[in-house]
């Protein structure tokens, strides 16, 4: 008996599949028949990575239930693919022991508009790196790059890389796929990871860097509305702890980001621990990790440069030279406490929440 249905796969934009029935369409069409999961996974990996709209496969009515696991298998070899897959269906015809299942997927992105990406990524990562440089000073290098060059697209029209690249604005999905394609452009080990934050999904990227695993949110680091010239680093290489304050997700199948960063660096080579200026060095990567240990403020995250009440912050603050001053205060105290302070007149002091840690604020001090 000949039998013909039609499945529909809805948008995989938070990394899932809806499968429906929807009716009865199509015929046989002439293709070799896969027999085996593996087989067929890699055929609809094959062409899906192709960008192909429509394909076909031929497989053993048998093994019709392996279908949608193979779909899915195929998705997980490649988390830019999957996340460039916009939705998909399929219509299967059977006669007697061969089925024909033809699909039809649509993309984010064309063919072409895919190839292009590829070449301009390729490109910049040259661009922007350099086979001499660490892990981190490569993922420094993309996340700045990143920010500086795309605007987070408030009317939610722009999706993908392609639309990144070429209009410059994209929304926190095409942010995260720009983000992997580069890291494993740079032979950096990464995965997009899909949530929510901010009252609506989102995506960011989980990094393998020197061993550690680390959550990397380029578009949260991209100020909104755009700022031109300004990078944050408060979603550079969090842990999944500190992540959470903003962010959820489900962490099922993902490695675990349990490494604080600011540690870690401020353990490496060059790096001082205060932040202060240290003995110049002509270790390259010595001089790296100093270099983005000042860069992204990262130092101030640490005792050295942490002050929990007004008496320690005076005592500090004696003790330095110079016209200005940053440092961290306890967030719910900064306003009454530091308005208390006797420094000297024609002082100007601003401070902002800490952004990875929010029970502090940072603090800056002008005087003069």
């Amino acid at each position: 008996m000949k039998r013909l249905k039609r499945w529909m796969m809805g948008a995989l934009s938070a990394g899932s599949l809806v499968f429906s029935f929807s009716g009865a369409l199509g015929h046989p069409a002439s293709a070799a028949t896969l027999s085996g999961l593996r087989g067929l996974e890699n055929t609809i990996y094959q062409d899906m990575n192709n960008r192909d709209p429509s394909f076909t496969v031929r497989i053993p009515t048998s093994e019709f239930a392996d279908v949608k696991t193979a779909f899915q298998a195929a998705l997980a070899k490649n988390d830019y693919l999957r996340e460039d897959t916009r939705g998909s269906q399929f219509v299967e015809s059977s006669l007697g022991p061969i089925t024909t299942v033809n699909f039809a997927v649509s993309y984010w992105e064309s063919r072409a508009q895919y190839q292009y990406v590829l070449r301009r990524t390729e490109a910049i990562v040259k661009q922007i790196t350099s086979p001499g440089m660490t892990p981190l000073q490569k993922e420094f290098a993309i996340h700045n790059y990143l920010v500086l060059h795309l605007a987070y697209d408030e009317t939610q029209q722009n999706v993908s890389p392609y639309a990144a690249l070429t209009k410059g604005t994209v929304v926190c999905q095409g942010y995260a796929m720009l983000t992997y394609l580069m890291l494993t452009e740079a032979h950096i080990k990464n995965y997009i990871v899909d949530g929510s934050a901010g009252g609506q999904s989102h995506a960011w990227n989980l990094v393998l860097i020197s061993g550690h695993w680390y959550n990397l949110d380029t578009t949260w680091d991209d100020p909104v509305p755009n700022e031109p010239g300004v990078v944050h680093y408060d979603y550079f290489n969090l842990t999944d702890a500190q992540l959470r304050r903003t962010h959820t997700w489900n962490p099922k199948g993902l490695p675990v980001a349990d490494t604080n960063f600011v540690t870690w660096l401020s353990h490496q080579p060059g790096v001082s621990q205060s932040g202060a200026n240290v003995t110049a060095t002509s270790n390259k990567t010595a001089a790296s990790y100093e270099s983005i240990w000042k860069t992204t403020g990262l130092y101030l995250e640490t005792p050295a440069y942490t002050y929990n009440t007004p008496s320690s912050l005076v005592a500090a603050l004696s003790r330095l030279s110079g016209t200005t001053y940053r440092f961290r205060y306890p967030y719910a105290l900064v306003s009454k406490d530091l308005s208390n302070l006797n420094l000297a007149s024609g002082y100007q002091l601003t401070y902002e929440q800490d952004g990875r840690d929010p029970t502090y604020a940072i603090v800056t001090i002008h005087l003069g």
